[in-house]
Formats: C-alpha cells, sequence, structure tokens
C-alpha cells in the first residue's frame, strides 16, 4: 500500500459524465468558422489524418484540430502561429501501447548486467560495482538472460562472497527472475519453511530445502516491496526524465507505463504529476498500476484522478495472468517438449481471474492482462466471457498483452469481447535466438506470434516495445519489425497501431488520428512511412514532434 493519495495532492474523485457533458463532447468534434483565426496552422504537408486519409492543411485551437484542407488554409491569416510543412509528412503521434518506465529507468541507473549468460561474470560485475557504490542501500542489477541461465540453475547466494553483508537484487532482462544474496533473503524473511507464494517460485537447494536465491514470477514481490522501502521517490524518479527525453527523440508523444513487473511494485505516479507540474514531461503518461489481489482493483480505482493533469492521466490496471514466454513460463495448455510434466506457471485460475474483472467492471477499471501462453489467453477469454454475460458487453476497454500462443478458435472470442491485442512484433524477429524452440517445440513455435492473423480476425492492435525488455523504446524500429515478424503484419498497419490502436487501448477518442476534434498530438517525418520499403524505415526520424499543441521537439 502506498498510501494513496500522497500528502499535498487532491483526494480522488470519481469522474461521471452527465448526458449534457457527453453532448457538449460530441459539439467539439464540429469545424469551426474557419473565418476565424487559429492559434496553430499546419499547410503544404500531406497529413495523415487516419491510415487511409490525407489533408494538405491543419487548423487547431487549444491544441484540438478544429479545420483541415482549405478550410485550415484559410484561417492562417492572423493565426498565432503557421507551420510551413514544405511536403513533409506529419502523423498522429506514436504512443508505446507496453512501457515499465518508472521501474526500468530506476534498475538501469543502478548495475546494467544487459546479456549476461555466466555466473562467475555477474559475480565479477556485482564486485566492481559494489566497490563504487559503498553508499547504495542495495545491490540492484538489471539485464542477465534468463534462458540462457535458468538451465543451469543459479544460486544468489552465490554473490554472498563479494557483496559485503549488504543485499543483493538482480532482475532479468524480461523482469520475471531475480537472483538475490542471503542477506536479502534473511530481511525478506525467507527461509526453508517459506512456502512458494501463488503464482511464484522460490528455488531451493534439492537436499536441504534451503532457498538457494532464485526467484521466479511472484516469488519477486517477497523481497522486492523490502527493497523498494528503501529508496524514496527522489532516487527511484532520477532516471525518469532521461528516459522520457530519449522516448521524445525517438518519436513517441505518449506511452501507456505499467508501473510494475511481475512481483515488483513501483506505482509512483506522483513522479509524472510533479514533473508535469514543473513543465518538464515532453510526452503524455497513460499509467497502469499493479494487480496482484483482488484488492488491489480498489486501491487502482482511488487513483483515479488524483495525479492527472493535461498529460498524465490514471489508465487502469495490469495483472499477469501467466509467467514469461523467454524463461520457459507462458502457462500452455499441452506439456512442454523438453519435459512432459511442464506447462509453465500461472498467477491465477479462471474463477479468480473472473473475481478481478468482475470488480474492475463494477468499479470502472480497465485491464492490462499478461497473456502469453494459449492456456493462459483461454483463462483470460473463460473469465471475460463468464463476467459479460450472454450479451458478450464489456464495459471498459480491456487488454491482451503479447499473445505469444494464440489458439486460432480463440480468435473470434477476442474478437467478439472487443479486446485490444497489445503485441511487440520486434520481440518475435528474435524469438528463435532464445529457448522457446527447444520448450514448445517446433510446430507450436512456428505458429507463435502469429501477429497477421490476430489482425485479419478483425482485433484492433496496440504496438509497444515492453522497454526496457527491449533496449529501445523506438516506434521505428518496431514497425519496422512488422514485416520482418515470422506472420508478418504491414508498416501501415504498425502505423495505426502505434497511433489509432494505442489510443483505444488507453482509452482515448482524442488521439491516433489527426482529424477535427482530435489533440495536436503529431511527428512530422521527411517520408510517407505507409507506402516506403520496409527496409528503408529505420532512416527516417521525427523533424518535429508536437503534444497537446506545443512543439516539444
Amino acid at each position: 500500500d502506498a498510501g494513496w493519495p500522497l500528502p499535498g495532492y487532491p483526494a480522488p474523485m470519481r469522474t461521471v459524465i452527465p448526458l449534457l457533458s457527453l453532448v457538449a463532447l460530441a459539439a467539439c468534434h464540429k469545424k469551426e468558422d474557419p473565418s476565424q483565426p487559429a492559434d496553430l496552422v499546419f499547410i503544404n504537408g500531406v497529413i495523415h489524418v487516419d491510415i487511409d486519409t490525407t489533408a494538405t492543411a491543419l487548423a487547431a485551437n487549444g491544441g484540438v484540430i478544429v479545420a483541415l484542407d482549405a478550410d485550415a488554409e484559410s484561417m492562417t491569416k492572423g493565426a498565432g502561429e503557421v507551420v510551413d510543412l514544405d511536403g513533409a509528412h506529419a502523423f498522429a503521434g506514436f504512443q508505446d501501447a507496453h512501457t515499465h518506465l518508472i521501474p526500468g529507468s530506476f534498475v538501469l541507473d543502478r548495475l546494467l548486467i544487459r546479456g549476461a549468460t555466466s555466473m562467475d561474470r555477474i559475480i565479477e560485475q556485482v564486485e566492481d560495482y559494489a566497490a563504487e557504490t559503498p553508499d547504495e542501500p542495495w545491490l540492484v542489477a538489471y539485464g542477465w538472460l534468463a534462458n540462457d541461465m535458468l538451465p543451469n540453475n543459479p544460486r544468489g547466494i552465490d554473490l554472498d562472497a563479494v557483496t559485503g553483508g549488504r543485499p543483493a537484487l538482480l532482475v532479468d532482462a524480461s523482469g520475471h527472475n531475480a537472483l538475490v544474496n542471503s542477506r536479502a533473503l534473511e530481511l525478506a524473511g525467507i527461509d526453508v519453511n517459506t512456502p512458494d507464494p501463488a503464482g511464484g517460485i522460490i528455488a531451493r537447494d534439492e537436499i536441504s530445502g534451503e532457498p538457494t536465491g532464485l526467484l521466479q514470477e511472484n516469488a519477486l514481490s517477497l523481497v522486492s516491496e523490502v527493497a523498494m522501502a528503501d529508496y524514496d521517490n527522489d532516487v527511484i524518479g532520477a532516471g525518469v526524465p532521461g528516459t522520457l527525453d530519449d522516448f521524445s527523440a525517438a518519436g513517441l508523444t505518449g506511452i501507456a507505463d505499467v508501473m510494475a513487473s511481475p512481483g515488483f511494485n513501483v506505482a509512483r505516479p506522483e513522479i509524472y504529476a510533479d514533473l508535469e507540474a514543473a513543465g518538464e514531461l515532453p510526452l503524455r503518461i497513460h499509467y497502469y498500476v499493479p494487480i496482484f489481489t483482488l484488492d488491489d482493483v480498489a486501491v487502482a480505482d482511488s487513483l483515479r484522478g488524483t495525479y492527472d493533469g493535461e498529460l498524465v492521466r490514471f489508465a487502469g490496471g495490469k495483472l499477469w495472468v501467466d509467467g514469461s514466454a523467454s524463461s520457459g513460463e507462458a502457462w500452455i495448455s499441452e506439456p512442454a517438449a523438453d519435459d512432459p510434466s511442464y506447462y509453465g506457471s500461472h498467477y491465477f485460475d479462471v474463477a479468480q481471474l473472473a473475481e478481478i474483472i468482475s470488480e474492475a467492471e463494477a468499479l470502472s477499471v480497465p485491464l492490462k492482462l499478461h497473456c502469453q501462453g494459449d492456456a493462459a489467453i483461454k483463462a483470460a477469454l473463460d473469465a471475460f466471457e463468464q463476467v459479460a454475460g450472454p450479451g458478450g458487453i464489456l464495459d471498459q476497454q480491456h487488454t491482451l498483452e503479447h499473445l505469444s500462443l494464440v489458439d486460432p478458435v480463440d480468435l473470434a472470442r477476442i474478437a467478439d469481447l472487443g479486446l485490444v491485442a497489445s503485441i511487440q512484433p520486434i520481440h518475435a524477429v528474435l524469438a528463435a535466438a532464445g529457448s522457446l524452440p527447444e520448450v514448445w517445440g517446433e510446430e507450436r513455435f512456428e505458429a507463435s506470434n502469429d501477429f497477421r492473423a490476430i489482425v485479419d480476425a478483425g482485433i484492433p492492435i496496440a504496438m509497444g516495445t515492453d522497454w526496457p525488455v527491449w533496449p529501445t523504446g523506438d516506434p521505428i524500429v518496431n514497425i519496422w519489425g512488422g514485416p520482418r515478424a515470422p506472420h508478418p503484419i504491414t508498416a501501415s498497419e504498425g502505423v495505426w497501431g502505434y497511433s489509432e490502436g494505442t489510443a483505444r487501448s488507453v482509452g482515448r477518442d482524442d488521439l491516433g488520428r489527426l482529424d477535427v476534434g482530435y489533440q495536436v498530438d503529431l511527428g512530422v517525418y521527411n517520408a510517407d512511412l505507409t507506402t516506403i520499403d520496409p527496409a528503408d524505415i529505420t532512416n527516417f526520424t521525427p523533424t518535429q514532434m508536437w503534444v497537446a499543441g506545443r512543439q516539444v521537439r
């Protein structure tokens, strides 16, 4: 419990939109009188109103688009600012549908061991880091590769020799596994008698039963809560401005930020609220807080409106249905190819999921559900259908994350429930280099990451990177990955997923297009990203970035 709201912030309030307000909202999507001047006019460009429609000019007042084409051009006289695009292409702002910006910024400010595959090498790096940072309360590191190291049963307690009595917490690249030393186990109260938490595994010595210092999935929560208590917001948020600047430079006008990883709660939305208040936020934040238990839904609801501003908004809750595919923990319907007794791991059963979804619907809390294996996806759909009832109607816009292995019969169920599929094509491009072919078997692996089938089933996609699991938030790299995935989507579909798709997933009907009534969130490029050869797309970066009608780059 983070003690919401924190001192100095207003108490939360539920937003209720009466009918007259909805009428007023609809009215704002109408064109203004073109004889009136505009605050801002873009001319002489190719303005991508949506994925199929273009305009030559755009006019806006108060950061909202009020006219297009000739109507917009007629509003240049007396306009506050006129931007000559000189033939360049303006696209609705790209928004990353899946990041972990606050926890990622925190761990990347500590010891980076990205790509580490050897315990001996990790011990050397931790020893050096411990000598360099004598005042750090915890030795925190990020980036070791679980798919290479887990088969060798790494032992976090082997770090004891170099940590000098300080606790150590080393999170793997997926965020689903951690190595901890004996001092960390002691502070967390983990010993031979500690049971595995629901959805988590405490690795143990086969003979003594003592914990070896490897924690998987929800077992991370046993240590992370103790560790994060030693850091205040100034330390946790120190790296956030730099990351935001990197994301903005890469071409993002917004992100969906999951302020947690499995068993690791770093929900500090006040960090973003403070940056916005200081005028230091270059993009929009739609933040999600973790849902580890049924009670967490009410905790999430209590945040509604508390830290919201023009650029910062509460967007919902995130829960993990299963584990990470990259470490073989995705929940699958048929046993693993390399272990006929293993089906992966999961945090909840169908009944528990239905309880959480029902509560979320009652409290108007949209959910993101991490679902990688086909069994996890089926369980989530079963739960959604129980809550939706015979009519199949859900009140909130919920999203399924990853969908690495979808049974084709479930595609229609996803579409009928109106769920958004949040995907990361660039992950699929490199998946063959990991352990999944061995864990799932060739036939099942070849059927995985079928984004083509998802799009063809009429399921809206939202595009994201899962940063820092993927090391850059650059949307162009991910759009480039779409046509190169084993079951490819087009660059144009990727652009839609980064604009309209993500806007839908975060519940925004005023973002994702450059049409009348929409916000002026856009990026300017010297090429049509929807038609150029995908091989050339990474040659282009935005020349201008605008958020809420203000130029940020």
